[in-house]
Parts: C-alpha cells; structure tokens; sequence
C-alpha cells in the first residue's frame, strides 16, 4: 500500500543518515579527511531531501507546470509565461502574456481540463490518514470545492493527530521533529567542514551549496536551524567581503 511503502523509505532513510552522522561525527572528532566530510555531507543531504513524486496526481506539463521536485506528490511552480498558484501546487497554470491569441489558448487549455471535472487534490491523498479539505486563498476559510483550474481556492490535508507536521500525513510527528534534529546536526557539520579549510572563494561556495540543500524542506527546519543559517549567512557575507570578491560569488 502506499502508507506502507511510506512508512518503509521513512525508516530506511533514518537509518541511513544516522550511519552518514555517526561517521561524520567521527571525521570530525579525528580532524582529518575533508573531502569525506564533504561526501557524508552531500550523501545525507540527498537522503532527506529525496521526494516521493510516484503519486502526482496530474500531468504537470498539462497544468503548464514544473515537474515534481520538492513537495512530494505534488507539480512544481508556474512555467515562465503563466501564473496561477504561487510555488509548488496541483493547480492550473495560466498564460501571463496578453496576446489574445495567447489567452485564447489557455482558455481553451482551462476548458478542456473543466470537462474533465478535474478536482484540486492533496499530495497522496492525504496518505490515507488525513482528509483533503478545500480553502479559499486569501481568507483561508473552508470552501466546499475546489476545480484543479480554480486559483481563487486551494487544497490541504487535515491530518490526524501525530501527523500534523507533515502536509500529506505521511510522516509521524516526531520523524518530522527528528528530521529536524538531522538537519540541525547537518548544520553544525557544514560549519565545522568550512571551518576547517582555507578561506577561498571555492569553499565559500561549497558552503552556500550545503545550505540550499539542508534548508530545502521547511517543516523540516527549526527555530534552533533558522537563527543557525542566519549567523552562517552573516558569516558568509563577512568573508566575501574579507576575499574582496564583492558578493560575486554569493551572487552565483
């Protein structure tokens, strides 16, 4: 079932990331071996930002959408040209041109998808636990429905107690809550690794990268996180500064 196959990568990805933090706790410890800490690092990362796209619902291509990649089960933003519900969603997208030809097309794309009786739907379903609710943008209070074409209203998972930190219900509370404890413990490795080497415009970068990557999934960041990246955010611009690079390299 899909809960069960949830449930399954859920504990394989725990387990393979404490594997990746107790041998980088050891890197640490000794000191030595950067490019290993840098590889349990990218390893770990990759772990806990994978997502499970196997139950999109739609066709992103067909909601002029990007293809799953952050949220799991769920399209990515508006193409460029289009706009319809701001970042990830299972919403039509349409065109932002006002070329009558233009408008002409995407209404007949919003048709053909009305025909269709297409609803606005919730990453898996809610994952069998939750239930799929439907709220109008803006004011956020419950509407009855919602069309995949209608962008005055989106979908949310309500989910059961012990699941609410997770927005398809597929994660027990405190998996959240320890994912966020992981990324916690990324943090503070990516700090020690930059710590550790030549102040250079390459590691500089490297660590920018680390941050896009640990702060990708924002349930999954804590408060602790957050004040955390902002000191290595100010830390960062404080060294480009020192290299004379003038920002470049964060720029890129």
């Amino acid at each position: 079932s899909v809960r069960s196959a949830l449930e399954a990568s859920t504990a394989s990805s725990q387990t393979a990331t404490q594997s990746f933090l107790d041998e980088a706790a050891s890197v640490v410890a000794s000191q030595v071996s950067l490019d290993r800490l840098s590889y349990l690092m990218s390893a770990a990362t990759y772990t806990w930002n994978y997502v499970n796209c196997s139950h999109t619902p739609f066709n992103c291509s067909s909601l002029n959408r990007r293809p799953c990649f952050l949220t799991a089960h769920t399209c990515g933003p508006c193409l460029a040209g289009y706009v319809g519900r701001e970042g990830d969603a299972n919403s039509f997208c349409s065109y932002a041109s006002v070329h009558r030809a233009l408008r002409d097309q995407a209404e007949h794309h919003r048709r053909r998808l009305e025909a269709q009786n297409a609803s606005a739907s919730c990453p898996a379903n809610c994952s069998g636990r939750g239930v799929c609710e439907f709220f109008a943008v803006g004011t956020n209070s419950p509407v009855t429905s919602c069309g995949v074409t209608d962008d005055s209203c989106y979908s949310a998972c309500r989910c059961p107690t012990g699941f609410r930190l997770s927005p398809s219900c597929a994660e027990a509370d405190e998996v959240v809550a320890a994912k966020a404890q992981t990324r916690e413990s990324l943090l503070e490795l990516a700090d020690v690794a930059y710590r550790l080497q030549p102040l250079t415009s390459q590691s500089i970068s490297s660590l920018v990268a680390s941050l896009a990557e640990v702060s990708q999934r924002a349930q999954q960041i804590s408060s602790a996180s957050a004040r955390k990246q902002l000191q290595m955010v100010a830390m960062l611009l404080n060294d480009t500064q020192s290299l004379g690079d003038g920002g470049e390299v964060l720029s890129q």
